[in-house]
């Protein structure tokens, strides 16, 4: 199955999503990229409608959940943060928007699934 995308990369990292799609063959891989992809559409058609990507990144969780009413785990919500971060235009402020909500300000995508427990 074929998955169209046409939202916005950054430069250079099509032929990295395309490989990332060729290689996803199980439908629950599949079905996750089909909403990475409507996610990001999303937030591009209200980035296009006037909002600052700041306004959209303080909205993309609600957006997200609206989109995919309890259809998604956490680790997928992760997961899915942590491809659009390496492949649209936008990633980089979506990595420091999702990062400072775990007051991470290091490198990379944090991921809540190993944070240490007290």
């Amino acid at each position: 199955m074929t998955i169209i995308t046409d939202f916005s990369f950054q430069e250079g990292k099509e032929d990295s999503f395309r490989d990332l799609q060729a290689k996803s063959t199980h439908e629950y891989d599949i079905e996750g990229l089909q909403q990475l992809i409507l996610w990001a559409l999303t937030m591009e058609e209200q980035i296009g409608r006037g909002q600052s990507v700041q306004q959209v990144m303080e909205k993309s969780r609600i957006t997200f959940h609206e989109l995919f009413p309890g259809r998604t785990s956490g680790c997928v919500y992760s997961w899915m943060v942590a491809v659009l971060v390496k492949h649209w235009l936008h990633g980089e402020e979506l990595r420091c928007f999702y990062n400072s909500g775990y007051r991470y300000y290091g490198p990379g995508v944090f991921d809540p699934s190993i944070m240490p427990l007290s």
